[in-house]
């Protein structure tokens, strides 16, 4: 397993919106804080965008650790590298036994670049990183492209919340 994790907007919008509050739970986000400062988690510019658009309390925060420096920022590429370009041809091509083809909705979505994911899956299969999200595993849907689907299938290494906290050894 990789070192380094890339994690989903889901998790910094969910530790904070439902798991761990920060006005609750300051000690899980100190520890989050060295994870970022030592570079276990690098923040992933499509990250940084999507939580730009949230305009919320963990976006400042993070948007505020960015200023000071505090934080590994994957910055975005001059140009689009040959991982994004197969990352998003793998749900018009993938083939998922006992499962029907994605819906082009689907894959439309997914290929979004204002969106993270595919953008995430690029960036690990890059570059060996591990991604962290909140998102289940659905091998037999074909309205929605997941990102865990999208790793099993390309052999990327994808974790939930759970199994990321018990990589990185974080008891709070």
């Amino acid at each position: 397993m990789s070192e380094k994790f890339l994690v989903d907007s889901n998790f910094w919008i969910t530790c904070e919106n439902e798991l761990y509050p920060r006005r609750h739970f300051p000690t899980f986000w100190s520890e989050i804080e060295k994870y970022l400062a030592d570079g276990t988690i690098l923040h992933h510019w499509s990250v940084a965008d999507e939580l730009k658009r949230k305009d919320d309390d963990v976006s400042e925060w993070i948007a505020d650790l960015v200023k000071k420096g505090e934080v590994t920022v994957i910055a975005r590429p001059k140009e689009t590298p040959d991982s994004y370009i197969e990352v998003c041809a793998w749900p018009q091509y993938c083939i998922r036994p006992h499962a029907q083809p994605y819906k082009p909705e689907a894959i439309s979505e997914f290929r979004e670049t204002a969106r993270a994911d595919a953008w995430l899956c690029a960036q690990a299969l890059d570059s060996g990183y591990t991604l962290v999200t909140r998102e289940k595993p659905q091998p037999q849907i074909i309205s929605k492209v997941k990102i865990p689907d999208v790793c099993a299938g390309m052999g990327i290494s994808c974790l939930t919340f759970n199994e990321f906290f018990d990589a990185i050894d974080l008891v709070v």
